[in-house]
């Protein structure tokens, strides 16, 4: 499959995108089905406010019972003979309490029945009393007379001795009205649902102490309770919106989409990942042989590639490569063979020289020839340049033409040139070096028609397994020029290595 990184950057987006749609689409139907939920936790919520609200009302009733009940202690209200003041302190003090019907300062141990007042102190109200100085744990508010035109609650508060606080005096008594919380649920809205204040009896009765709200929600599912906190009480709230559970359906397709949407999003990673991968891997295979073939001068017909950019790339670098392959033959062509006299160059002939004198230090041993054109610099000056030329030419010519193919002739520098004989003895080579002297012309013609003298003198070494190095070969060979030209030139001298 041809492929670009536009087309796998459209593909990672398609499916992100799909991803999304299914994600969207899961999240209408959770949120479609959540939202009777959401109300019904509203509902609920509403249920906790009132609770508190309840037990808030209770706590100021019975704080301020536990006020009067200090300030009794303080005043002495139930010493025997204050019976008087007592009356006086209930009197003062139940005006400035709403919603309390009656406000009774008791001693310790009374168990007089009451039953002329609103609302009636009766055996329950002092069964109440009765539990609390022996011990037990009381309510803080609990429901007396229920069914009854005197039906009201109770909040008490011990009254202690000031000198020692764990003895009892007596009780302070606040009888509530039961409006001062059926206000509370009252205030519920018809949409909000339905609440009762109930409170169970030791026989596990449930009294209503209060409720509000649409009572024909009574008969739906089964309520929402909460428990007051320090009574007996427990809240029974019916919301208006029925319990809700998400169907089987909804979490189906809920869960689908969800599971469709991480596939999706992990295919838009995985899969451009995996095809980048093995193209990368690929097209960086075939750009290393690509550089490779480059250097090594060897293109071949086609590259693979699997991404397009990379092919275009690809293309464009071997345009270029083509050209610079092109221009170093060109070069190497040029650097080496001598531009004027066709033969190889110094440098070609420098690295043929080390190689040989590499393979003479293995044992197989090689000649050099150095030789120079004698008065050239006169034969310049006296008929120009273009005279000099043509001699170093015609010599060079000669030279390649008396010689062996497997011979290396290279021209060094001015009129001196230089002969490689390759894995042979000086013995072999003298007597060639004086039949090269016999067969090469002695005249040449500068371009006047009238032809000139000219010599040459030559020097002759062994590379053998002693020598250092290439250098060494070549200075050897240079002193032996030397001595020749010391001699009067046109001639050729022998010098051997070292022992």
């Amino acid at each position: 499959m041809a492929l670009s990184i536009q087309r796998i950057a459209s593909t990672s987006a398609t499916l992100v995108l799909l991803a999304v749609l299914c994600a969207a689409g899961g999240a209408y139907v959770l949120v479609s089905s959540l939202e009777s939920g959401a109300q019904q936790q509203r509902a609920e919520g509403g249920a906790r406010l009132l609770q508190a609200q309840i037990e808030a009302q209770i706590a100021r009733y019975k704080d301020s019972a536990r006020r009067l009940a200090a300030h009794a202690a303080e005043i002495g209200a139930l010493n025997d003979n204050k019976a008087v003041e007592r009356g006086a302190f209930a009197g003062q003090f139940a005006l400035t309490l709403p919603q309390v019907l009656k406000l009774r300062l008791l001693p310790v141990g009374a168990r007089d029945i009451d039953a002329s007042s609103v609302p009636e102190l009766s055996d329950v109200c002092l069964d109440l009393l009765d539990r609390s100085e022996k011990g037990q744990t009381i309510p803080d508010a609990e429901l007396h007379l229920a069914t009854t035109p005197s039906a009201h609650i109770d909040v008490s508060a011990p009254v202690t001795d000031p000198a020692d606080r764990k003895q009892v005096l007596g009780h302070v008594l606040l009888s509530l009205d039961p409006a001062a919380l059926r206000a509370v649920l009252t205030a519920l809205k018809p949409g909000d649902g339905y609440a009762e204040l109930r409170q169970v009896t030791p026989q596990g009765e449930a009294l209503v102490v209060a409720s509000g709200g649409d009572a024909s929600l009574k008969t739906g599912d089964a309520p929402v309770t909460q428990n007051i906190a320090g009574t007996n009480w427990r809240l029974a709230y019916w919301p208006a919106v029925a319990s809700w559970s998400p169907s089987t359906m909804e979490l189906t397709l809920s869960g689908v989409a969800a599971l469709l949407a991480l596939v999706l999003l992990g295919l838009s990673v995985a899969l451009p990942q995996r095809w980048l991968t093995r193209a990368l891997r690929q097209d960086g295979e075939s750009f290393s042989t690509l550089f490779s073939d480059i250097r090594t001068g060897m293109l071949t017909g086609e590259y693979p590639f699997r991404l397009q950019e990379f092919g275009e790339l690809a293309r464009q670098l071997r345009r270029s490569g083509e050209e610079m392959i092109q221009d170093r033959r060109s070069l190497e062509k040029k650097t080496q063979s001598d531009s004027l006299t066709g033969l190889a160059s110094r440098p070609a002939f420098d690295n043929k020289l080390e190689q040989l004198h590499q393979q003479a230090r293995g044992g197989l041993t090689s000649v050099l020839m150095v030789a120079d054109i004698d008065h050239l610099e006169e034969i310049n000056t006296q008929l120009g340049p273009d005279a000099g030329d043509t001699l170093l030419k015609q010599f060079a010519r000669q030279l390649r033409e008396a010689l062996r193919q497997s011979d290396v002739v290279a021209r060094l520098d001015k009129g001196r040139f230089a002969v490689l004989f390759p894995f042979t003895d000086l013995e072999k080579i003298e007597p060639i070096a004086e039949r090269l002297r016999a067969r090469l012309a002695e005249e040449f013609d500068p371009g006047s028609g009238m032809p000139r003298a000219f010599s040459w003198s030559a020097g002759l070494t062994l590379m053998a397994q002693a020598d250092n190095g290439a250098a060494t070969v070549l200075a050897r060979a240079d002193m032996a020029l030397k001595q020749a030209r010391v001699e009067g030139g046109n001639c050729t001298i022998t010098q051997m290595p070292p022992a």
